[in-house]
């Protein structure tokens, strides 16, 4: 592959990617509901198609005015996005992938190049902002190296005039300085990468720019529609982790045992529509939790009045971090946050919480009382009731054949909770469960048809048809949607609730005020439908989704503590530039704002000189260094020891000589060897070297120092070889050495 076509190939690899990543983003919160990847989903075919036509054969090059009508068509969509949802990421990373189609389908220069790059690294932030999943990671994960690449190769490419000159680095993708320098810089982006993300809290600026990262959608409900037919799919998404232990810290749950979690309290029913909706009562309160205050008492139950046995704490991690409810046992007594704080906004009279927006998997616990002996302190009455003669008759015909009187009146209070259990046992012996539900005739009102006719459906429908039979006979209940646990992890102790875990079930009033839950869905069917499959494409699914949760509370959702467990909390350095993020965000007067910027604003200062001159020093040292050893002169080996050893001075002085003289010896030749070589030429001065040598051998490898004689007559020849012709005559040698030095 060419130089050209390996540039090219990167550039159209990056786009396509990035709106990949993008789409995916979009598509895994179901931020677009009329196509399963959003407009950035439908942007791929068309950029692919754009590519091949303006960089293929065809070569298509548009005209002007067609030009100007596609970007007043961007801006006007754009615009018209911002004035009816306001400007968010969503809206912003729109706007960018159809700037991103139009410069496809119109570049001619490298400077249109660097303009998509660019959009491509906007449109990779806007996919971290929108969505959180193991898959967006891996994506961004592969993005990054491959716009890096494409990024380095621009600015190298000299293909028109507007583009950078080549310095450094060959103009060659394929070249080795190249690919050292695209590596070299990889590995220094992860390092820095990876070191901001362990030591930066995760809280600062969260919310800054709209709702994002909502996460994965779970299959809760706060409405139940009846009536419309299809198929449910199952979806094995993990939804929640819980743990439970009860009020003496013995853990609890195990195989076989099941849960109810409930997280909405559906109470008006709308006979038009076929729908159970929430209460439009207000009977709302909120407050604020904080590390200072981050548990809120929600029940007025007493606690010398509930037995230590009858307490269950269930500590809950929410994969889902987009705003919604808090989901726990009957009858929760206290919440408290364990990874977040934010507004807690708790339904009083149905004890249903409702919680903020998270940064990542929301963790909290919630402490419920599971005892019957409370007894409520408002006052309700039985005068509940159903518009529906089929309900009215169908209730009153299974009371009756359990002797228990169907008008409340004359029923004694006591018997309500017989009432209910009735209604609950005649609906799971004598109705079937199923997914593959059919629609009522038209005009037919669904619980009707349901009791009369259909006798199945699915859960929707059981806790329907048992609420509206209680209600016609003057049972107070409600209809109840959240989780059911069932499956359980032996090794992690916790159960695993999935989007498939979705129920809805009913709380009966009986005697003194107090809920109970029901469940009239047939158990066998029950147990049947909320059995994890043993399939293999299940299994696959299952550790998938697994993997996801480790993502999620792993990566998305590394917290300070996380991050204290893991380097500990002694960082001075990083204690002191947490302490000036947390200021700015958390400032409540314009001063305070102000000078915590004015600190930030310093501490940026520094950060981004000592890096400057780190970034310095790493490329100045090399260069500094190469031009040292290039123009100090470098002594041999010989002459160095010379410098070392006393009285050895004359040897460097013979190599200077000898240089003057055009008679350079080679660092790796022995002086005696250069004698005898240059001996042909210039016999006398190679007497007097030989002469030289075998002195300085003696003295650098004899062990034995020269005398006050020898290193005169030593000098004594240097100077001789240094002002003399090729006719100077070596003075007479002195005795040969009695121990051999003198030899090459």
């Amino acid at each position: 592959m060419t130089s050209d076509r390996t540039y090219k190939g990167s550039i159209i690899a990056t786009v396509l990617l990035s709106v990949l990543a993008y789409a995916y983003a979009e598509y895994s919160v179901a931020a677009y509901s009329d196509s399963p990847l959003g407009l950035a989903g439908l942007a791929i075919p068309a950029i692919a198609l754009g590519w091949w036509l303006t960089e293929g054969r065809v070569r298509l090059t548009w005209p002007g005015w067609l030009t100007y009508i596609a970007v007043a068509a961007i801006i006007t969509r754009g615009v018209t996005r911002a004035i009816d949802q306001g400007v968010d990421i969503a809206v912003f990373c729109e706007f960018l992938t159809l700037i991103l189609v139009y410069k496809v389908w119109d570049h001619r220069h490298s400077r249109d190049h660097g303009q998509i790059l660019t959009l491509c690294a906007f449109l990779a932030i806007g996919s971290i902002l929108t969505g959180t999943s193991l898959l967006l990671g891996l994506m961004l994960a592969a993005l990054v190296p491959l716009l890096l690449a494409s990024v380095m190769m621009y600015q190298v490419r000299p293909d028109d005039r507007f583009a950078l000159a080549p310095r450094s680095i060959a103009t060659d993708p394929g070249r080795p300085r190249l690919r050292r320098a695209f590596t070299v810089s990889l590995v220094l982006l992860w390092i820095g990468s990876v070191l901001v993300f362990i030591y930066f809290p995760r809280e600062i600026g969260f919310g800054a720019f709209g709702r994002w990262g909502q996460g994965l959608t779970t299959g809760f409900a706060d409405r139940v529609e009846l009536g419309r037919a299809g198929l449910i799919s199952e979806s094995l998404e993990t939804v929640l982790e819980l743990e439970l232990r009860d009020g003496l810290d013995r853990a609890l749950g195990g195989e076989g045992q099941v849960y109810y979690l409930r997280g909405a309290v559906l109470e008006d029913y709308r006979r038009d529509t076929g729908t159970w909706v929430r209460s439009d009562r207000r009977d709302i309160s909120e407050i604020d939790l904080n590390p200072v205050r981050p548990t809120w008492v929600l029940s007025d139950i007493s606690n010398s009045r509930s037995a230590p046995e009858q307490k269950i704490t269930q500590t809950i991690t929410l994969f889902d971090p987009s705003a919604g409810p808090l989901f726990s046992i009957w009858r929760p007594m206290d919440v408290t946050f364990l990874t977040q704080t934010g507004r807690l906004v708790a339904h009083i009279t149905t004890l249903t919480m409702q919680r903020p927006q998270s940064s990542g998997p929301f963790r909290y616990t919630v402490t419920s009382f599971r005892g019957n002996e409370f007894r409520s302190r408002i006052r309700f009455s039985r005068d509940a009731s159903f518009d529906s003669e089929v309900v009215r008759e169908i209730a009153a015909r299974v009371l009756s054949e359990r002797q228990i009187a169907t008008d409340a009146d004359t029923r004694p209070v006591e018997d309500d909770a017989r009432a209910a259990s009735a209604i609950e046992d005649y609906l799971r012996t004598s109705f079937s469960y199923t997914l593959d539900i059919q629609a009522p005739p038209r005009g037919m009102d669904p619980i009707d048809w349901f009791l009369s006719t259909e006798r199945r459906g699915h859960c929707e429908y059981f806790a329907s048809a048992m609420t509206a039979m209680c209600r016609s006979v003057g049972v107070d209940a409600r209809v109840i949607t959240g989780y059911i646990a069932t499956e359980w992890d032996p090794d992690a102790r916790k159960y695993i609730v999935r989007q498939s875990n979705a129920h809805a079930w009913v709380e009966a009033r009986g005697a003194g005020g107090v809920w109970r839950t029901y469940d009239p869905t047939p158990p066998a069917e029950l147990r049947r439908a909320h059995q994890p499959p043993q399939d293999l494409a299940s299994c696959l699914k299952r550790l998938f989704y697994s993997a996801e949760n480790r993502w999620a509370t792993g990566v998305v959702g590394y917290d300070e503590a996380a991050r204290r467990n893991l380097v500990g909390a002694g960082a001075p350095i990083i204690t002191w530039i947490e302490s000036k993020m947390r200021a700015v965000s958390e400032a409540r007067t314009p001063r305070a704002a102000r000078e915590a910027r004015a600190e930030l604003r310093r501490l940026l200062l520094m950060g981004s000189g000592t890096l400057m001159a780190l970034v310095a020093v790493l490329l100045v040292a090399p260069r500094a260094l190469r031009w040292l050893l290039r123009h100090i002169p470098r002594a041999s080996g010989g002459a160095a020891r010379a410098q070392t050893i006393p009285g050895l001075g004359f040897y460097p002085d013979l190599l200077r000589a000898l240089d003057r003289r055009g008679l350079s010896k080679p660092p790796g030749r022995p002086p005696l060897l250069h004698s005898q070589l240059i001996s042909a030429a210039h016999p006398a001065l190679a007497a007097s070297v030989s002469r030289i040598a075998a002195l300085y051998y003696r003295a650098a490898f004899g062990a034995r120092p020269l005398s006050d004689q020898e290193r005169a007559e030593a000098e004594n020849l240097v100077r001789r070889i240094a002002r003399s012709g090729d006719d100077a005559q070596p003075i007479p040698p002195a005795p040969p050495f009695s121990d051999g030095a003198a030899h090459a």
